[in-house]
């Protein structure tokens, strides 16, 4: 209620209070949940580190009760507060473990999901070849499950890496057919090589678009095709939005 309100300092209150009681009793579920419902509120409050931290004890306790989707939803909240946080080598990170999970899992949707937000994480990075490869892989498993909402972000990706490219409708195609011929045999090394770096779906998923005011307080949100949030880096000073898949609510 409070979160449809807007209210999330009154949010965390009440997390804060139930992760007191799960503590209590020895309940790890609701512990991991209370953990899962602060970063959440953290994230629309613009407190991307503190939402982090509680996303990572989310994680350790799903992998501490070796339930696999639940650690998969807590790689991609992580992965997406990385991204909002400008470390895109750590938002690939936690990506690609979703993505492993999905594919272990058979979970074709979020595979598609995490496909797409490695390929937003590379084009951040200016890499634009490993995000044409992740697009194109999303908008194949996108028209494979029938995800009309996944359909229209995965186009507009494309269209703005071809536009970078500077690449027709064609040969953004055949560049996606390259990329993958070229990446099929190394890219279950490159995952494992950027896990080894950094060792420090899911359908239920609401789509939001979260916009800061003047005292860098996220709004209340509004449900859309993509979720967006206003970032800042840190060398300009400037604010500037990042496109994520939406938040675990």
């Amino acid at each position: 209620m409070y979160y449809v309100l807007g209210n999330f300092t009154e949010a965390i209150g009440c997390h804060e209070e139930r992760l007191l009681i799960a503590k209590e009793f020895g309940d790890v579920v609701a512990e991991r949940r209370a953990y899962t419902n602060l970063g959440n509120a953290y994230m629309f409050l613009g407190e991307f580190i503190i939402a982090a931290d509680y996303f990572n004890k989310a994680l350790q306790i799903a992998r501490q009760i070796k339930d696999r989707s639940l650690e998969a939803q807590s790689c991609y909240s992580l992965g997406n507060t990385y991204t909002l946080l400008r470390d895109f080598e750590k938002s690939i990170e936690y990506h690609i473990m979703h993505l492993r999970i999905a594919q272990e899992l058979k979970d074709r949707l979020g595979e598609g999901r995490a496909c797409w937000s490695i390929g937003n994480a590379y084009k951040s990075m200016g890499q634009l070849q490993k995000a044409l490869l992740y697009a194109g892989l999303h908008m194949e498993i996108t028209k494979e499950v029938g995800d009309e909402d996944g359909l229209v972000t995965g186009q507009a990706m494309l269209a703005e890496l071809q536009a970078l490219l500077g690449s027709t409708e064609g040969t953004t195609v055949k560049r996606v057919s390259s990329c993958r011929e070229k990446s099929e045999g190394r890219l279950d090394r490159e995952l494992g090589s950027l896990a080894r770096n950094r060792r420090s779906s899911l359908e239920n998923l609401e789509l939001v678009e979260l916009k800061t005011d003047e005292s860098h307080h996220v709004k209340t949100p509004k449900l859309l095709k993509c979720g967006s949030l206003t970032s800042s880096d840190s060398k300009d000073k400037k604010s500037k939005k990042v496109i994520v898949w939406p938040i675990n609510l």
